[in-house]
């Protein structure tokens, strides 16, 4: 990703260059992920070494990837911890 003038802009991983999009986020919701950034910056400090940078918003504790199946699994038991009806869009 790389830094511009109205916040970033991804540069690779798209499909073609038909594919690029703008995201347009409100003020509250920047403010969201830029602390968000400070968290993950916190949690690599604390990691040290063991530390693998993916530049993720939101990795695991050693900075991988999520396993996409281990959040879909996560999510259902929030879900049922929260007694809220699970919804399912398929």
């Amino acid at each position: 990703m790389l830094p511009g003038a109205e916040g970033y802009r991804l540069v690779e991983d798209q499909k073609s260059a038909e594919s690029a999009r703008t995201i347009h986020l409100d003020r509250h919701s920047v403010a969201i992920l830029r602390q968000q950034q400070r968290t993950v910056d916190g949690a690599r400090a604390a990691a040290g070494l063991p530390w693998q940078d993916h530049d993720l918003v939101f990795p695991r504790a050693d900075g991988c990837w999520w396993n996409p199946p281990a959040i879909t699994l996560a999510f259902g038991r929030a879900v049922k911890a929260a007694r809220v009806p699970h919804i399912c869009t398929i």
